[in-house]
């Protein structure tokens, strides 16, 4: 459980969330760069990066951009997919990016890819090590999910097929302390073989993360609630969370 998240990424994975678009990453992204004012030239890093639908979507603005992921599945599927794009992609561990300092205008937290790791303070290195690579200036967001939101709609058992037959038994709680919000994924493919993923997010409130981010030298904090920047409220289906790193 504690690595779950070495193993929970890869080509199933896409199957599981294949309703999360290109569309959707172009529509979040051009919300994106209108509110930060982004130019053509200035470099992004999108960390983790997934199968790349952000990256794809931000370089349609001029934009250079580094992708980086742990699961080398999902970064083959990115390169695939991305082959003329001009990307540059990179495998690595958001505790320690194998970036220069002060490298990138721009590092963006997209999804909810944040919380992974049992320990706060595994988590707060993340940041940490995001702050570092960011230019003074540099500009953070991070996009989580809106705690009292996910409390409220938890749906602890769904059941569904995709397209390619595969029949999804999936349960969700929230249980520990600190909170996490854990999924566990029964997939049945059409062979009849099975396959177990466990999901498991550190569940923080908005609070939390501001003052986490308020810690590593980012400043003018600025929260929406949703991906076409509506404001943050209590029933906001995201918290994202926008920050300047201090010269």
């Amino acid at each position: 459980m504690k690595h779950w998240f070495t193993h929970a990424f890869d080509h199933i994975y896409l199957q599981l969330y294949a309703h999360r678009s290109e569309d959707e990453a172009q529509q979040t992204v051009a919300w994106l760069v209108e509110e930060l004012g982004l130019q053509p030239g200035m470099l992004v890093l999108d960390a983790p990066c997934g199968a790349g639908r952000h990256c794809r979507a931000l370089r349609t603005y001029g934009l250079e951009v580094v992708g980086i992921d742990l699961s080398e599945s999902l970064l083959h599927t990115a390169q695939t997919v991305s082959a003329n794009h001009g990307i540059l992609w990179s495998r690595g561990d958001l505790r320690y990016l194998p970036f220069r300092p002060a490298s990138f205008d721009v590092v963006v937290n997209i999804f909810s890819s944040f919380g992974y790791f049992f320990e706060d303070a595994e988590n707060e290195a993340v940041v940490a090590e995001f702050s570092a690579v960011l230019k003074p200036h540099g500009v953070f967001v991070l996009d989580f999910m809106n705690a009292s939101h996910v409390r409220k709609t938890l749906v602890p058992f769904s059941k569904r097929k995709t397209e390619e037959g595969w029949e999804l038994l999936e349960w969700r709680q929230i249980q520990g302390c600190p909170p996490r919000v854990e999924k566990k994924t029964l997939v049945r493919l059409p062979d009849g073989t099975e396959r177990h993923i466990i999901e498991s997010v550190r569940l923080y409130e908005p609070d939390e993360l501001v003052h986490l981010v308020g810690r590593h030298s980012f400043r003018d904090l600025r929260l929406f609630g949703d991906y076409q920047g509506s404001p943050y409220m209590k029933a906001s289906p995201r918290c994202i969370i926008i920050g300047r790193k201090e010269p």
